[in-house]
């Protein structure tokens, strides 16, 4: 199933368009980013739906290219391959990892620089060092020059991004696609 290839966390495992719930004009609006090759950043409190909504474009993207699905399987191209749902501090994570291993920084980066589809998830959880900083850069830089599609999730507004991370990043994540703000109830707290 393409759902394990791109790493989708369980809990997530068939979140669709038709199961998110929020305005139609910002489903309408991140699937027109989506089908015009652009990026998405998702931004807003936690518990509005932006992972949801997230991975139910990973699902749209995957459905819109035929040649990407064949019986529910997913075969991606060799070089770039498969579309990828990355939690940041996991990122972070499997970087250190490679401090113990062989393995150098440029290496463990490769899958998602080079992926047709990154879902970047919660942006600015982790804790800001200039190391951090640094690799983000290097990723959401790399994806911004060949042009690949990303879609970032964040609790953070543009300016605290800005002062949390960085004006370049926040810059290319400008130019890249189309930033939606989310507003609403933390769903998790208040459908119990």
């Amino acid at each position: 199933m393409f759902q394990n290839l791109a790493r989708i966390p369980k809990r997530y495992q068939g979140k669709t368009l038709e199961t998110y719930i929020g305005p139609e004009r910002v489903k309408s609006d991140a699937m027109n980013a989506l089908v015009n090759d652009g990026s998405i950043i998702l931004s807003g409190p936690p518990g509005v739906g932006k992972t949801h909504l997230a991975v139910a474009l990973l699902y749209e993207w995957v459905i819109s290219k035929p040649q990407v699905l064949n019986e529910n399987r997913l075969i991606w191209d060799k070089v770039q391959g498969a579309p990828r749902f990355l939690p940041s501090v996991e990122f972070y994570s499997e970087l250190k990892s490679g401090f113990s291993t062989e393995k150098d920084e440029r290496e463990i980066l490769m899958p998602y620089l080079k992926t047709p589809l990154l879902i970047l998830d919660d942006v600015g959880s982790e804790k800001i060092s200039d190391w951090t900083r640094m690799c983000l850069y290097q990723l959401v830089d790399t994806r911004y020059r060949e042009v690949l599609q990303t879609i970032v999730t964040t609790n953070l507004n543009l300016r605290e991004l800005s002062e949390q991370l960085d004006d370049r990043i926040v810059s290319r994540f400008h130019e890249m696609g189309m930033i939606i703000e989310l507003d609403g109830k933390d769903f998790r707290t208040h459908t119990r």
